[in-house]
């Protein structure tokens, strides 16, 4: 149960670097366990990783996988952040 190949060892281990500021480390980490035990909460936590890492592609990316949660908190959450990620302003001509 200790191991590392234990999605919930490396989610663990991904906070921990999210403690430390490890943003990097973070990512590698929650996208383990995000492919080893894909959920909406995993697909979450990766797309506010990368929207701080101005990654705003797999952010977004992430954000869509988070809304397809039956939990409507963690969906609506994720909606929101995907608008923000996604939004590009309109260019005007003149």
């Amino acid at each position: 149960i200790l191991s590392s190949d234990n999605p919930l060892i490396i989610e663990e281990i991904a906070y921990l670097a999210l403690q430390r500021k490890d943003n990097n480390t973070a990512i590698l980490c929650f996208s383990n366990a995000f492919n080893e035990q894909p959920s909406a909460k995993l697909a979450l936590q990766l797309g506010y990783l990368y929207a701080l890492e101005k990654k705003n592609d797999e952010a977004a990316s992430y954000f869509l996988l988070a809304s397809l949660s039956t939990e409507q908190e963690l969906r609506q959450k994720a909606l929101k952040s995907y608008e923000i990620v996604s939004y590009t302003p309109a260019v005007q001509t003149q």
